[in-house]
Formats: C-alpha cells, sequence, structure tokens
C-alpha cells in the first residue's frame, strides 16, 4: 500500500487527479486488508500513517495528519520502545501547530499551543528513546527554533557536533543561521 501511496503523491505532483484519486483508494484498501489479517502488526500501523502522511501532502487536509498520529500511536502500542513512532508524531503534530497557529480565534490557538507541547513532548520522548538518534535531535532543533526558541535549538545544535558528529555539515549550517 506504501508504494501505491507513494504512486499517488507523484500522480498528483503531475496533476493526473484520476489517478491520484484511484491509488489512494487502493492505497487504503490494501493497508485495510494487511490490518484486519494482522492487526498486530506494528508496520503495517506505521504504513498506515506514512501514508496519512503522503495523503495529507497531496490533500493538505488535517484529517490525514490526525488519522496518521491515531495510526502511529497504535502502532506505538505494539512497539513502545521504537524511537521513529515518536518522531513521525512530532513532525505530524508541528504540522498541525502550523495549521491551527494561523487562526485568530482563541479556540484554535488553544490548540496550536497544544500542538507545539504534543511535537516537543513527542521529539524529547524519541531522544529519550534512542540517546544518539541525531535525526531527532536535529528535528528538535528545527521545532525549537521554530517556536522561538533560538538558544534551545542553538544548544542542542551544539550537541549534535560536540556529541554525535563534529563534522555535521546540515547542523554546522543550521548553527551559522541562528
Amino acid at each position: 500500500s506504501y508504494y501505491l501511496a507513494n504512486l499517488a503523491f507523484i500522480a498528483a505532483y503531475q496533476k493526473q487527479n484520476d489517478l491520484v484519486s484511484r491509488l489512494v483508494t487502493l492505497a487504503t484498501f490494501y493497508n485495510n486488508q494487511t490490518l484486519k489479517d494482522s492487526p498486530k502488526n506494528v508496520n503495517y500501523w506505521k504504513t498506515r500513517g506514512k501514508n496519512d502522511y503522503l495523503f495529507y501532502q497531496i490533500e493538505l487536509d488535517k484529517k490525514y495528519l490526525e488519522d496518521g498520529i491515531e495510526a502511529l500511536n497504535q502502532a506505538s502500542k505494539f512497539a513502545p520502545t521504537d524511537p521513529k513512532i515518536p518522531y513521525s508524531l512530532a513532525i505530524y503534530y508541528s504540522l498541525l501547530n502550523d495549521d491551527y497557529g494561523s487562526a485568530k480565534d482563541p479556540q484554535n490557538q488553544k490548540r496550536a499551543l497544544l500542538y507545539k507541547t504534543l511535537s516537543l513532548n513527542n521529539i524529547d520522548k524519541s531522544i529519550e528513546l534512542k540517546k544518539d538518534y541525531r535525526d531527532a535531535y536535529f528535528l528538535q532543533a528545527q521545532l525549537l527554533k521554530k517556536y522561538g526558541d533560538r538558544s534551545g535549538a542553538k544548544e542542542t545544535l551544539e550537541y549534535i557536533i560536540k556529541n554525535l558528529n563534529s563534522n555535521d555539515q546540515e547542523a554546522i549550517k543550521e548553527l551559522k543561521e541562528l
């Protein structure tokens, strides 16, 4: 189903809307089938989350992010020590923060704050699960920068360079831009 979801993403980029619709339907069908056959398979739940992320990119409908979060939370029940699950959740919550953060009404502002908190909590959990997870540290720095904590972002990037890879060009570049 993940290959079909990727093909749908490519078809969307090429503006082949009929094909996109058929591929999304097929990807969803096959993922549902695998989950029906093996409802405790963590990889099938993670695939659902990845598919929903691709569908979000196609349609920019936050419903896909919310569905992806549900799938990843389900995956986390079967693999509570997998650091990639909270890493992905941090991305999803950050995107929801973007969506609600642009709204002016107080209810959506509360949601934006909640999603900011959830994104930071999940990236912290990812790092807690895998102390040398470079990508999680880098995402943490990006989130901190996004949320206005430049000193926290700088500290995280310095940690990457000092403790994980002294020649991490991406971290060095980001640090210079702060």
